[in-house]
């Protein structure tokens, strides 16, 4: 098997793609074959060192944290899924791992696959879509310290997540 990864901190150049022996999912994890994975900023952050308070600083490291793929094996106590279940899903934070061929994952970081979606797209919503959840689902009706439209968050200032608002039917000086 090969999974992309670095054995130090740094800028791109410091990726190699590299065999590995996919663990057995422990419990409560599944193996999935990857068939699509996606990248964000947290993988170019923890590359470069960014997040090394949080990852440490054991090498070499596996990178990519959003994948799609099909369930190989699942480890005891999972219930939900099964070898074959096409998923979508998101690695363990310090272990990242789905620029690879098979990544394991949390059970509960890992959800069927809807039929329509291709692997390619179902392997870019999990850390946006949660992200984007997250942000809505902290907005509160009849909540006074609020105005509605921003929510507030625990990392950065308000945002605003209220729908864009319509154009003018009338441009300013166009009579």
């Amino acid at each position: 098997m090969k999974r992309l990864q670095y054995d130090r901190y740094g800028g791109p150049e410091v990726m190699r793609l590299a065999e590995f022996e996919p663990p057995r999912p422990g419990p409560d994890e599944v193996l999935v074959r990857v068939r699509a994975a996606a990248s964000n900023a947290l993988d170019w952050k923890m590359r470069n060192g960014e997040m090394k308070l949080m990852t440490g600083r054991s090498f070499p490291r596996a990178m990519g944290h959003d994948f799609a793929g099909v369930v190989e094996a699942v480890g005891a106590g999972v219930t939900r899924l099964k070898a074959g279940d096409a998923v979508l899903g998101v690695a363990r934070f310090r272990q990242a791992g789905a620029f690879a061929d098979m990544v394991t994952a949390p059970e509960k970081a890992v959800v069927l696959k809807p039929v329509d979606l291709s692997y390619e797209r179902a392997a870019a919503l999990p850390t946006v879509g949660v992200t984007a959840y997250q942000a809505t689902a902290e907005v509160r009706p009849n909540c006074s310290s609020r105005k509605p439209g921003f929510v507030r968050s625990s990392r950065s200032a308000s945002r605003l997540v209220a729908p864009r608002r319509r154009a003018p039917k009338r441009l300013i000086g166009s009579g």
